[in-house]
């Protein structure tokens, strides 16, 4: 049975914590490495996120091996795709879109990793992926040709991620999407939070310190934050 170390360390043991995600299209390598120069000195920060809704940057690999580089935090792949992926990243979140209808993100692109999680021996994360509307059309809602679960449906929310927990899933991610007006609902992370007895995360639309510490306060075992690093106004 594979070993779920990064599982264990970051998602069931510690302390809960603010999770880097970045994206190779939109950080490159370098200036991900000098953001890293104040990251790795914060204590909420507890690992880094690597993954992008439309890959157009090549040599993953070399990404990933740079981050690692840079830090003792886990290095974890976040892939749209089969395509993203890196044997050189510490885990991967293995990803089914639970709140979609759209079979390529339900089991296909899951299925063509399979060669690939064989061969590597990587440590997969079996997650289920719920999005939720965040104000706008995100770019993993265009990509996947999926609707997200409306903001006043945290019943529903919380339904999907139960499905997750029952199908065997080992964690629930609530995701309003890259660039979000609205982050995900907190009485949808507090209504989650108390129907699996799984870790649940959410990401998407937060911009405020005190946002995410109320997310934390209601459940969430991370957040993951992008594009408010990416753009220079949190952490960094």
């Amino acid at each position: 049975m594979q070993q779920k170390s990064v599982y264990e360390n970051l998602f069931r043991k510690g302390k809960s914590g603010v999770i880097v995600l970045f994206d190779p299209d939109r950080t490159p390598k370098e200036e991900a490495i000098k953001k890293m120069e104040k990251l790795n000195k914060n204590d909420f920060i507890k690992g880094y996120f690597i993954g992008t809704s439309f890959q157009m940057t090549f040599g993953i690999d070399d990404y990933v091996k740079a981050i690692k580089e840079h830090t003792d935090l886990p290095v974890v792949m976040f892939p749209s795709d089969h395509a993203q992926l890196s044997r050189y990243a510490d885990a991967m979140l293995y990803m089914s879109l639970l709140s979609g209808r759209n079979p390529q993100f339900l089991i296909e692109e899951q299925l063509k990793m399979v060669p690939f999680i064989t061969e590597s021996g990587i440590e997969a994360i079996a997650t289920g992926y719920i999005l939720i509307d965040g104000g706008k059309i995100t770019s993993v809602e265009f990509m996947s040709n999926t609707k997200p679960i409306p903001r006043d449906k945290p019943d529903l929310v919380a339904a999907h991620a139960k499905v997750g927990e029952l199908f065997g899933f080992d964690l629930i991610y609530l995701e309003a999407g890259s660039g979000a007006d609205f982050h995900v609902p907190f009485e949808a992370i507090k209504l989650t939070s108390e129907y699996v007895n799984i870790p649940v995360i959410v990401g998407g639309g937060f911009k405020k310190i005190s946002d995410i510490e109320k997310a934390l306060e209601n459940g969430a075992m991370h957040v993951v934050v992008g594009t408010q690093i990416e753009k220079g106004k949190l952490f960094v």
